[in-house]
């Protein structure tokens, strides 16, 4: 049996397994115009959950920073206005979108924005300068918990930061930064800008907002934002997933991202680089021997991608489906990302 045969038959078994419902692979080259392989789901659109910090928010920070010549080393109270900056603590204002990009500005991991407004009514609508994120962030005591601690958090500042100080929306930010790519947001984008009688992924049946999630991020906290921030909130089909990769890596601002991303691999042993993180995971393992970049999502999607040999992965899915822990998940994705090692 043959690599792909090999593949198809264990993703398919894992679908019949109840493991995940839908799926998507693929595999290529960044510097050609079209996948080398690909198989399953195309059309639906996945929950690509956090893999919006590294194909959304990472390029957006890049972008805005550079086109209002900024540098990244820059405390947020250099580039943020005022008015905004007066919510928030010092210690949080002198942080960088450097460290909070790397997930080294000592942040915690998480903290609850959803309790009081995701379980009262329905989900709010997504509005720049969204109250609860600076009342979550003043409950925060001291930046304590050391370098390389994976953070939503500073995504979640980031993300809003970018609204405030842009006066835009993130999505309307990224259907800009789109557009020069020759992207629709209706194929790659957040909530607000897909129709409501598209194709979605189901991900899981949601306790707290007692239905199963189908078209609904499924990210408590990004749901309680209004489904729009910088940590989670992209939906976008298989196919232009790939398609984004690719040109991104040809376009002069997406191969600057991708290259000072690339150069953090040589130059810090930290997970995080700069919006997206190192592939030394266990289930990235078997991908360019461990020495891409790339990132996971917690819904069971991640990529992928060699940049000295131009190789990219895919693999998309709706594992939380089936529970939302679960071990096997890094035993599937080791093998998945194996054998479109050999595929790319």
């Amino acid at each position: 049996m043959g690599t792909r045969e090999t593949l198809e038959a264990e993703l398919l078994k894992e679908q019949a397994s109840g493991f995940f419902s839908d799926v998507y692979v693929e595999a290529g080259r960044l510097d050609q115009s079209s996948a080398a392989y690909s198989f399953g789901d195309t059309s639906s659109l996945f929950d690509l959950a956090s893999l919006t910090k590294a194909l959304a928010t990472g390029p957006l920070t890049h972008h805005y920073l550079r086109d209002h010549s900024f540098e990244i080393s820059a405390p947020l109270k250099e580039w943020v206005p005022a008015d905004w900056q007066s919510a928030f603590s010092s210690d949080l204002m002198n942080l960088s979108a450097e460290v909070l990009l790397a997930h080294q500005s000592g942040l915690p991991a998480w903290r609850n924005f959803w309790m009081g407004h995701l379980n009262e009514g329905p989900a709010p609508a997504p509005s720049i300068k969204n109250p609860i994120i600076p009342e979550t962030f003043a409950r925060l005591n001291t930046l304590s918990t050391g370098p390389d601690t994976y953070s939503d958090l500073g995504y979640i500042l980031l993300g809003y930061a970018l609204e405030a100080t842009a006066g835009r929306s993130l999505p309307a930010l990224w259907e800009a930064y789109l557009k020069p790519l020759g992207m629709l947001s209706s194929d790659l984008g957040y909530r607000p800008q897909l129709k409501s009688s598209e194709s979605f992924v189901p991900s899981a049946y949601c306790a707290i907002r007692e239905r199963l999630l189908l078209g609904e991020v499924h990210d408590e906290n990004c749901a309680a934002l209004g489904g729009v921030a910088g940590h989670a909130g992209l939906f976008g089909r298989g196919p232009a997933v790939g398609d984004f990769l690719r040109k991104l890596s040809h376009s002069i601002e997406g191969s600057a991202y991708l290259k000072i991303n690339h150069d953090l691999l040589a130059a810090h042993s930290f997970e995080g680089l700069s919006g997206m993180r190192r592939g030394n995971g266990t289930s990235a393992a078997l991908f360019a021997d461990g020495k891409g970049m790339g990132h996971l999502g917690f819904t069971g999607t991640a990529f992928w991608m060699d940049l000295p040999s131009k190789r990219y992965a895919i693999f998309l899915s709706n594992r939380v489906i089936s529970g939302r822990l679960n071990p096997h998940t890094t035993t599937v994705r080791r093998q998945v990302f194996g054998l479109l090692n050999e595929l790319a």
